[in-house]
């Protein structure tokens, strides 16, 4: 620390210009090369600086000056060197830097220079660059548009190791940037008999939840069942007990995002090792709900009527079992917990229709202290009253809270009719009659009417009945129309009588 603070302390040396005035020159840092720079930010990484330090933003300082004013050369090297150390240091609020040598990197990239294209260098500076920058590089277009032809080239990815193109499709997953030919070779040399045989389950782990992110909700049939392959092809791999939290719940994300149910034996593996609590000391407060929620979405294909029949009773899965733990978990850590992650759990919790109180209650008032600080957008909102609703949860002054902020006027702007029939259905299950609430959750679907499924509409029409209040009629009677080929026509929720005239 001393040396790099000697090597960044100003040097004065005086000098007069034409005035006459003294002038001190700042020439120790100007002296820096790249490398040299790439150097001081490794030593730095080694000895575990702490991302604040003055030099730190000093050195940054330098680097942006050297490139956007000086237009001085990086070679790739000191690029991937560079961006490794930042993003290990984890240095904010230098976008700036990062940008600039990402266009640098572009520059070597299309000149076609030896070193840029060098598989390892290139994963060091994707991954850097989507780690570091707040909105993971999805506005580094550039970027992805001159790697794409390299990244959908076999034989260039012949060079490549399953860690690096396990890598190159996390990035494009973390980045949003969707390219079929390139996710088309990426999954082809996964499947390579030399990758396929030396698979480790971080890297399998990883390129499934990054296919999953990737391919799920762009209804794009041939895409679906190349993942479907990629599940069938690398889920084996992590039937295995060296596997880190990331790797475990990431995994449990990806089989259940892209509800692939055919291989719950591995889910419940998955699951179970994940629970133990060895792992849950080691694991982010993140990964466990993301695991939670994994299971909450699997338990829709389980079959409880045929085990009912079967056997006289249902009994649970073992993910289902974890899921208790892991939610028991989370009551621990509850005050780490962001809006996402307490939505997440109680939609899981009550999708596993887990009625242990002192689990809901604690995530409940957790919820609400959020609500009350107006933190929540309607989809959170919504499925923490669909997912309360579920429990057997009783505490009308927490719905209220909740229902309160659902009703704001910033809510309901981006309220959807599911989101909304979602409300009425846990307001309706719950038995409480909040004719507000109900107005305005109304007010939602009607206005978007032609976008609310008969599913949506049949929930909502229950909810009324269930604390007794009447439905705007034009709502049962687009569900009559979908669903018996009921026809009527309402105007300013009164029926016309259609009458048809004599010839």
């Amino acid at each position: 620390y001393t040396l790099i603070r000697e090597l960044m302390r100003p040097f004065e040396r005086e000098r007069s210009d034409t005035i006459g005035d003294t002038i001190k020159q700042n020439t120790k840092i100007r002296s820096l090369n790249p490398s040299q720079i790439a150097d001081i930010l490794s030593t730095c990484v080694i000895f575990e600086f702490n991302n604040d330090e003055e030099i730190l933003s000093d050195l940054l300082n330098h680097l942006f000056h050297s490139i956007e004013v000086m237009n001085t050369p990086f070679d790739a090297v000191d690029i991937a060197r560079i961006l490794w150390s930042i993003q290990r240091l984890k240095i904010k609020d230098h976008s700036d830097v990062v940008t600039a040598l990402s266009n640098q990197y572009i520059n070597s990239i299309k000149s076609k220079n030896v070193l840029a294209y060098a598989p390892k260098r290139l994963n060091t500076v994707l991954r850097s660059i989507v780690m570091i920058l707040p909105d993971n590089g999805r506005n580094q277009l550039s970027l992805f548009n001159a790697i794409s032809p390299l990244l959908s080239d076999d034989k260039y990815l012949e060079k490549c190791n399953e860690f690096e193109v396990s890598n190159f499709a996390f990035v494009m997953a973390m980045a949003d940037y969707y390219d079929k030919d390139v996710i088309q070779a990426l999954s082809r040399r996964m499947k390579n008999e030399d990758i396929a045989s030396t698979c480790t389950p971080s890297s399998a782990s990883r390129f499934l939840w990054s296919l999953s992110r990737l391919v799920n909700n762009k209804k794009d049939y041939e895409m679906n069942e190349l993942l479907f392959e990629m599940f069938q092809s690398l889920l084996g791999v992590l039937l295995s007990l060296q596997l880190t939290p990331v790797d475990a719940s990431s995994a449990m994300w990806a089989i259940a995002k892209s509800s692939y149910s055919l291989d719950m034996g591995i889910f419940d593996h998955l699951a179970e090792l994940l629970a133990k609590d060895y792992m849950l000391e080691k694991a982010t407060v993140q990964q466990i709900c993301h695991a939670l929620w994994a299971c909450g979405k699997m338990i829709h294909f389980e079959d409880f009527l045929k085990e009912m029949e079967e056997y006289g009773e249902f009994v649970p899965p073992p993910y289902a079992i974890c899921g208790k733990k892991y939610a028991t978990f989370l009551v621990s850590v509850r005050d780490q917990m962001t809006e996402k992650d307490v939505a997440q759990a109680l939609w899981a919790v009550g999708r596993l229709k887990i009625t242990d109180m002192t689990i809901v209650n604690a995530l409940a008032a957790k919820a609400a202290n959020i609500a009350l600080k107006k933190q929540f957008n309607s989809q959170e909102i919504a499925n923490i009253i669909w997912g309360l609703s579920k429990t057997g949860f009783n505490d009308e002054i927490i719905i209220t809270i909740l229902a309160k902020q659902m009703r704001e006027n910033n809510i309901l702007q981006q309220t959807t009719p599911q989101e909304a029939a979602n409300v009425m259905y846990g307001l309706g299950k719950m038995k409480l009659r909040d004719e507000k609430t109900f107005s305005c959750m109304n007010a939602v679907v009607m206005s978007h009417l032609e976008d609310a499924t008969t599913q949506t509409i049949a929930n909502t029409l229950w909810a009324h009945d269930c604390v007794n209040l009447a439905p705007p009629q034009q709502l049962f009677d687009s569900w009559a129309k979908e669903k018996l080929d009921i026809v009527g026509l309402y105007l300013d929720n009164k029926k016309v009588e259609v009458m048809q005239k004599d010839d």
